[in-house]
C-alpha cells in the first residue's frame, strides 16, 4: 500500500518560484531537429545498460496495455526518447508530434510536464 505525507501547500511553491519558467503558448521554443539514424544510434549504444534495464518492462507494459491506442517510451535522463513500444496505429499518430526515437522532449523544449522533467 503507498503511503502519502501531507505536504502543506505553501511549501511547494509555483514553477517560477522553483526556478521554472512556464512556457508562454504565443512563443514557444522550437524544439531541436530529432537525432539522425546514425546519432540515434551512439546515443542508444551510450545508454545501452539503461535500455537493456528497461526493456523487460516496457515489453510488460505494452502487454498490459495492448490495444488501448497507447505506446510506452523510454528517454534518457535530458529527455531523448531512446525506444517506443506499442500499437502500431498510435506509434504512427505519435511520430507526427514527435513522440518517436531520437526526438528531444526535455523539459526546455516541451514545457514542465515534458517527459525529461
Amino acid at each position: 500500500m503507498l503511503e502519502f505525507e501531507m505536504v502543506h501547500p505553501d511549501t511547494i511553491g509555483t514553477a517560477e518560484h522553483k526556478g521554472f519558467h512556464p512556457m508562454k503558448p504565443s512563443h514557444p521554443p522550437t524544439p531541436p531537429q530529432p537525432l539522425t539514424p546514425a546519432r540515434l544510434r551512439q546515443a542508444r549504444a551510450q545508454q545501452h545498460e539503461l535500455i537493456a534495464h528497461a526493456r523487460p518492462a516496457m515489453e510488460f507494459i505494452h502487454e498490459q496495455t495492448r490495444d488501448t491506442d497507447s505506446i510506452v517510451l523510454l528517454s534518457d535522463a535530458q529527455g531523448m526518447l531512446l525506444e517506443t513500444l506499442g500499437d502500431a496505429a498510435f506509434a504512427n499518430r505519435a511520430e507526427r508530434v514527435a513522440l518517436r526515437p531520437g526526438a528531444n522532449w526535455h523539459e526546455q523544449w516541451r514545457g514542465t510536464n515534458a517527459i525529461g522533467t
